[in-house]
């Protein structure tokens, strides 16, 4: 058994980015970008209208109730063909361009029209230069629109967009694989029999999995048959990540760690001195890496977040890979018996002005899933430490 910075030091060392491959800029978002996008072009390429209303000469409102002639009409994606003289105006729509010789749009709210002589009266004065948009405004040519190395949002897709870039050089993301073992599961929505269970790890399993952005290339749930999971462990080798479920631990059925050895997969651990989770294997077949993760849900939704997202975000070449600990106070007395191993313990969490309150559960077991759904956080409890009193700050991760 390793110590818990041993495994962590051996799972980034094994786990190197994924090559780069090119994907429509509407699919980027979460992917790392891995080219500096430069704009080829203005934006906008030309002076705009950002109101509807009336292009104008800004001289022409300085005396509110003046008349002026409406000599034409444009819309977005148009072009006003003449030239805008003293005491003309073109009505113009938003994101239209600019009628040549205007300098401001007045907005139809500050004007009134007469329907049968085409007059447009004026009632408000207007500045040079007002409700448009300039031609370069927000991009010059030859601008750095995003730069290699951001993890694309949804606001980057759009500036990216705007300069009419259709695709994208990023990191890959990994294509998981994820086996459930067991022969007492069932999956939901099915009918239980005598001594079997609903399937817990699979659906909590794809979730995480889904909801960190990963692509699930293929799901099964097989008995504790070596047939069987030689198999389904066989075709999971194809993706970048092998994830199993269950049979890791030492009992005479946890096949899994000798089906992945004749399968030849490198034991690179196998059972980290953590709590829960120590069960914990972690192995490499040429690029592919795989996690035996224990049965009970808390285990695994440890062992997922602590171990499994952090390689698969650094497969995504994701710098900020691993969780996120934080401090929080204390609120109850904690104390354990065996402190031989680093201990995640569930807690509640409550805001108390800029500080965070933890409370830690107590007196449950890696397969209660009620507790696991009502905490909010794992606090971390250092090797060797039995008691930390009520007030002290701690460290602690989060996933609400």
């Amino acid at each position: 058994m390793i110590s818990f910075k041993e495994s962590i030091e051996l799972l980034l060392h094994n786990t190197n980015n994924l090559d780069s491959c090119s994907v429509r800029t509407e699919d980027a978002v979460g992917f790392l970008l891995q080219e500096d996008v430069v704009s080829l072009l203005n934006m906008p390429p030309f002076d705009k209208s950002i109101r509807d209303g009336y292009a104008l000469l800004a001289e022409d409102t300085q005396n509110i109730g003046n008349k002026i002639k409406n000599i034409g009409f444009v819309s977005a994606g148009e072009e006003f063909l003449g030239t805008i003289q003293k005491g003309e105006c073109v009505k113009t729509m938003t994101g239209a361009p600019l009628a040549k010789g205007a300098n401001s749009v007045i907005m139809v709210e500050d004007t009134k029209e007469e329907e049968a002589t085409g007059l447009v009266e004026v009632l408000k004065r207007l500045e040079q230069g007002e409700n448009i948009c300039n031609k370069a405004h927000d991009i010059k040519a030859g601008d750095l629109v995003v730069k290699k190395g951001t993890v694309l949002s949804i606001s980057n897709i759009a500036a990216i967009a705007s300069v009419g870039k259709a695709r994208v050089s990023v990191c890959k993301k990994p294509k998981v694989s994820l086996v459930n073992t067991g022969g007492e599961i069932v999956e939901i929505g099915g009918s239980l029999g005598a001594n079997e269970i609903f399937n817990t790890n699979g659906p909590m399993l794809k979730a995480m999995i889904k909801e960190d952005g990963f692509d699930l290339e293929s799901y099964s749930v097989v008995r504790d048959i070596e047939a069987e999971m030689q198999s389904s462990f066989g075709s999971g080798l194809n993706s970048d990540v092998l994830l199993v479920s269950g049979g890791v631990s030492r009992g005479e059925f946890d096949l899994v760690p000798e089906v992945l050895k004749n399968l030849g997969v490198q034991e690179i651990f196998h059972r980290v001195s953590i709590k829960p989770g120590r069960p914990l294997y972690f192995g490499k077949k040429n690029k592919t890496l795989v996690f035996g993760l224990p049965g009970n849900p808390i285990s695994v939704f440890l062992t997922y977040m602590i171990y499994v997202r952090t390689a698969m975000l650094k497969l995504s070449g994701i710098k900020n890979y691993l969780p996120a600990f934080k401090e929080g106070i204390l609120q109850k007395t904690f104390v354990q018996q065996d402190s031989s191993r680093r201990h995640f313990v569930l807690v509640t969490i409550e805001k108390s002005g800029s500080d965070c309150l933890l409370c830690p559960s107590t007196n449950y077991e890696s397969a209660d899933i009620k507790t696991l759904s009502d905490s909010e956080g794992f606090m971390e409890v250092e090797e060797n430490v039995a008691r930390i009193v009520e007030g002290q700050r701690v460290k602690y991760f989060t996933w609400k």
